[in-house]
Protein backbone atom coordinates (compact mmCIF):
# COMPACT_ATOMS: atom_id res chain seq x y z
CA UNK A 1 0.00 0.00 0.00
CA UNK A 2 2.88 2.31 0.64
CA UNK A 3 4.39 1.74 -2.30
CA UNK A 4 0.91 2.89 -4.21
CA UNK A 5 0.53 5.73 -1.86
CA UNK A 6 4.50 6.80 -3.29
CA UNK A 7 2.86 6.40 -6.76
CA UNK A 8 -0.05 8.63 -6.74
CA UNK A 9 -2.47 9.22 -3.50
CA UNK A 10 -5.64 8.25 -5.08
CA UNK A 11 -3.80 4.41 -5.89
CA UNK A 12 -2.96 4.70 -2.36
CA UNK A 13 -6.25 5.74 -1.10
CA UNK A 14 -7.91 2.90 -3.43
CA UNK A 15 -6.02 0.15 -1.47
CA UNK A 16 -6.55 1.55 1.92
CA UNK A 17 -10.65 1.70 1.31
CA UNK A 18 -10.18 -1.85 -0.08
CA UNK A 19 -8.54 -3.89 1.72
CA UNK A 20 -10.21 -3.74 4.89
CA UNK A 21 -13.17 -4.08 3.38
CA UNK A 22 -12.32 -7.43 2.15
CA UNK A 23 -11.02 -8.51 5.17
CA UNK A 24 -14.41 -7.71 6.77
CA UNK A 25 -16.32 -9.33 4.04
CA UNK A 26 -14.05 -12.81 4.75
CA UNK A 27 -14.76 -12.32 8.32
CA UNK A 28 -18.45 -11.40 7.91
CA UNK A 29 -19.22 -14.24 5.25
CA UNK A 30 -17.75 -16.71 7.41
CA UNK A 31 -20.45 -15.20 10.03
CA UNK A 32 -23.28 -15.44 7.82
CA UNK A 33 -22.75 -17.57 4.79
CA UNK A 34 -26.22 -17.75 4.02
CA UNK A 35 -26.38 -14.53 3.10
CA UNK A 36 -26.83 -14.14 -0.45
CA UNK A 37 -26.97 -10.89 -0.65
CA UNK A 38 -23.22 -10.34 1.20
CA UNK A 39 -21.88 -12.93 -0.92
CA UNK A 40 -22.80 -11.48 -3.78
CA UNK A 41 -21.68 -7.92 -2.76
CA UNK A 42 -18.18 -9.54 -1.86
CA UNK A 43 -17.71 -11.53 -5.19
CA UNK A 44 -18.92 -7.96 -7.16
CA UNK A 45 -16.26 -6.25 -5.37
CA UNK A 46 -13.21 -8.76 -6.02
CA UNK A 47 -14.56 -8.67 -9.70
CA UNK A 48 -14.78 -5.41 -9.90
CA UNK A 49 -10.68 -4.88 -8.60
CA UNK A 50 -10.08 -7.74 -11.05
CA UNK A 51 -11.84 -5.45 -13.55
CA UNK A 52 -9.74 -2.13 -12.99
CA UNK A 53 -6.56 -4.61 -12.74
CA UNK A 54 -7.05 -5.96 -16.64
CA UNK A 55 -7.86 -1.94 -17.18
CA UNK A 56 -4.62 -0.67 -15.54
CA UNK A 57 -2.75 -3.82 -17.19
CA UNK A 58 -3.81 -3.28 -21.07
CA UNK A 59 -4.51 0.74 -21.46
CA UNK A 60 -3.78 2.03 -18.30
CA UNK A 61 -6.11 3.88 -15.98
CA UNK A 62 -7.61 7.07 -17.12
CA UNK A 63 -6.26 9.29 -14.15
CA UNK A 64 -2.77 9.22 -12.20
CA UNK A 65 0.88 9.93 -13.37
CA UNK A 66 0.78 7.49 -16.54
CA UNK A 67 -2.66 7.70 -17.52
CA UNK A 68 -3.29 5.87 -19.93
CA UNK A 69 -0.18 3.90 -20.27
CA UNK A 70 -0.41 0.05 -19.26
CA UNK A 71 1.27 -0.65 -16.20
CA UNK A 72 3.80 -3.79 -16.14
CA UNK A 73 2.04 -7.23 -14.66
CA UNK A 74 4.12 -8.21 -11.47
CA UNK A 75 3.90 -11.73 -9.82
CA UNK A 76 2.23 -10.23 -6.51
CA UNK A 77 -0.22 -8.06 -8.47
CA UNK A 78 -1.27 -11.14 -10.76
CA UNK A 79 -1.29 -13.54 -7.38
CA UNK A 80 -3.62 -11.04 -6.10
CA UNK A 81 -5.43 -10.47 -8.86
CA UNK A 82 -6.02 -14.65 -9.38
CA UNK A 83 -7.26 -14.73 -5.94
CA UNK A 84 -10.04 -12.28 -6.75
CA UNK A 85 -10.99 -13.70 -9.82
CA UNK A 86 -11.39 -17.58 -8.15
CA UNK A 87 -13.04 -15.88 -5.48
CA UNK A 88 -15.90 -13.88 -7.94
CA UNK A 89 -16.07 -17.97 -9.20
CA UNK A 90 -16.72 -19.54 -5.69
CA UNK A 91 -19.66 -17.06 -5.19
CA UNK A 92 -21.20 -17.57 -8.15
CA UNK A 93 -21.16 -21.22 -7.64
CA UNK A 94 -22.85 -20.89 -4.67
CA UNK A 95 -25.10 -17.90 -5.68
CA UNK A 96 -26.39 -19.29 -8.66
CA UNK A 97 -27.07 -23.39 -7.14
CA UNK A 98 -30.25 -24.94 -7.02
CA UNK A 99 -32.36 -24.49 -3.78
CA UNK A 100 -31.39 -23.59 0.06
CA UNK A 101 -28.69 -25.80 0.79
CA UNK A 102 -25.62 -25.56 3.05
CA UNK A 103 -22.39 -24.97 1.43
CA UNK A 104 -20.30 -27.98 -0.07
CA UNK A 105 -18.01 -29.51 1.71
CA UNK A 106 -15.38 -28.71 -0.84
CA UNK A 107 -15.62 -24.83 -0.29
CA UNK A 108 -13.34 -24.74 2.95
CA UNK A 109 -10.79 -27.07 1.37
CA UNK A 110 -11.02 -24.61 -1.14
CA UNK A 111 -10.41 -21.74 0.25
CA UNK A 112 -7.45 -22.85 2.39
CA UNK A 113 -5.31 -24.26 -0.69
CA UNK A 114 -6.12 -20.61 -2.00
CA UNK A 115 -4.54 -18.98 0.98
CA UNK A 116 -2.05 -21.63 1.30
CA UNK A 117 -0.97 -20.73 -2.47
CA UNK A 118 -1.45 -17.63 -2.34
CA UNK A 119 0.70 -17.22 0.65
CA UNK A 120 3.46 -19.37 -1.07
CA UNK A 121 3.15 -17.57 -3.79
CA UNK A 122 3.92 -14.02 -2.29
CA UNK A 123 6.81 -15.80 -0.73
CA UNK A 124 8.55 -17.17 -3.85
CA UNK A 125 7.81 -13.71 -6.04
CA UNK A 126 9.22 -11.89 -2.54
CA UNK A 127 12.37 -13.79 -2.63
CA UNK A 128 12.85 -13.28 -6.41
CA UNK A 129 13.28 -9.06 -5.68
Amino acid sequence: MVTHFREYFLFGLFFAIVTPLQIAWAVLIVRRPESHRLLIWGGAVNLGIALIWLVSRTVGLPFGPEALQAEGIGPKDLLATWDELLIGVIVALLVLRPGPRPAPRWLPALAWVLAAVSIVGALIAKGGH
